[in-house]
């Protein structure tokens, strides 16, 4: 397992080769600038958990060949005026490649979150299959969540789905809370500390 925790700036390019597996633990409390290039050649595996603590700009590059798996696992808590850039993009060059990428955050005060996930299906990356989940949760009213999914598509023979949702806390979930003496504040930190905890659990 190979681990990273960003400073200011973090560029770097990985090549897992053929039939390797690579883990990758990500871990950010500070404002941050990464991009991150992967190639992932036949039958190569990757598994990435990525924890975001602060206010950064992350970008996240993959090209797959045939049968190559990339599994992706993000988690993000923001604040005060915080604000993310997150990028990701997967290319499907081979048959049979997989990619599962989920993003689960909150949002409070006044932070906000722009993402962009692409998957790409070239040419020849027949029965390749991608799929893309967001699930942000909004502690405030002010805050300002942006997601823009895309999927190309150039081969027929293929499968591509991306799933969003962002939405408020439950009330439910709230008066449950409040009833056993937890204040609206300790709430907050409970969504936020069980979105993060959900993909440390994964490292």
């Amino acid at each position: 397992m190979k681990i990273l925790r960003p400073e200011k700036t973090l560029k770097d390019s990985f090549v897992i080769e053929l039939g390797q597996k690579m883990h990758l633990v990500i871990y950010s409390n500070q404002d941050t600038t990464t991009d991150l290039s992967f190639k992932l050649k036949n039958n190569a595996k990757i598994s990435i958990q990525c924890i975001i603590l602060n206010s950064g700009s992350f970008k996240f590059h993959f090209e797959q060949d045939e049968n190559s798996e990339l599994v992706f696992n993000g988690a993000f808590a923001l604040r005060r005026e915080q604000e993310l850039n997150f990028g990701y993009t997967t290319i499907k060059l081979g048959r049979n490649s997989r990619s599962h990428f989920e993003l689960v955050g909150t949002l409070d005060d006044k932070a906000k979150k722009i993402s962009t996930e692409t998957i790409d299906f070239k040419v020849g990356a027949t029965n390749a299959e991608g799929y893309e989940t967001e699930k942000v949760t909004l502690l405030s009213n002010e805050t300002q969540n942006v997601a823009k999914p895309i999927i190309l598509c150039a081969e027929e023979n293929m499968h591509g789905e991306h799933n969003f949702s962002s939405g408020h806390l439950d009330p439910e979930t709230i008066d449950y809370l409040r009833a056993r003496g937890v204040n609206p504040e300790s709430v907050k930190r409970i969504i936020s500390r069980e979105q993060i905890l959900r993909v440390a659990k994964l490292c």
